[in-house]
C-alpha cells in the first residue's frame, strides 16, 4: 500500500493522476498540515465536549443537509451554536480542499456526515457492532453504498498523540481470502 504525502497548502501543484492511482489502488493520502483544521480554541472546545450517553450514537455527527449536529450530550443553545458552526466550517472547508485535490471525483460525489469521535476507540465499551478498531467494511446494514465508494478523510486534534489508523488489503483481496 502507497501512503503520500502532500503538501496541503500546495494542492495546485499536485499531479492529480498519481492521487487517483494512489487512491485507486487502495493507497493513503496524508496532508500533515491541512488549511481546514479548526482553530487550536475551537479544538480545545471540542475536546471538552462529552458524546451523548444514549446508546443510539456512536459518535457526534454534523449533517450538512440539515444543518444540525446529533450525538453530544446537554449543550445549552451557545455550546451547541459553536459546536454546530465549527463542524460546519470544518466540513465546507474539508469539501472545498478536497474538490480543488479531487475535481474529477468531487463532479459526482454525495456528500455525508462529518463526524466527531471524542471518545478513543481503544476500551471503548461498545457493542461488537459498533466498533471501529475492529476489522470493518465501511458499508453497513443501516446505510448500504448500492456500489458506491466511500472517501474518508481523517483529521487528528489531540494535542500530542498521534492517531493510528488500522489499514488493510484491498477489498477483492480479503474477499478471496476470507470469503468462504
Amino acid at each position: 500500500m502507497t501512503l503520500l504525502t502532500l503538501d496541503a497548502g500546495q494542492v495546485e501543484t499536485q499531479d492529480p493522476a498519481a492521487l487517483y492511482r494512489v487512491l485507486e489502488e487502495g493507497g493513503v493520502l496524508m496532508a500533515p498540515a491541512a488549511p481546514f483544521v479548526p482553530s487550536a480554541e475551537e479544538c480545545d472546545f471540542l475536546r471538552s465536549q462529552r458524546q451523548s450517553s444514549s446508546g443510539s450514537h456512536k459518535n457526534i455527527a454534523y449533517k450538512p443537509q440539515l444543518g444540525r449536529v446529533t450525538g453530544v450530550d446537554g449543550l445549552h443553545a451557545e455550546g451547541a451554536e459553536r459546536m454546530r458552526a465549527i463542524l460546519e466550517r470544518y466540513s465546507q472547508g474539508s469539501l472545498m480542499w478536497l474538490a480543488r485535490l479531487l475535481p474529477d471525483y468531487s463532479a459526482a460525489w454525495r456528500v455525508d456526515f462529518a463526524s466527531f469521535r471524542p471518545v478513543e476507540e481503544k476500551g471503548r465499551n461498545l457493542a461488537l457492532r459498533h466498533r471501529n478498531d475492529l476489522m470493518h467494511i465501511d458499508a453497513f446494514p443501516t446505510r448500504p453504498t448500492h456500489g458506491a465508494r466511500i472517501l474518508r478523510l481523517f483529521t487528528n486534534i489531540h494535542p500530542e498523540r498521534d492517531r493510528v489508523w488500522g489499514i488493510s488489503e484491498a477489498f477483492g483481496s480479503l474477499a478471496a481470502r476470507y470469503a468462504r
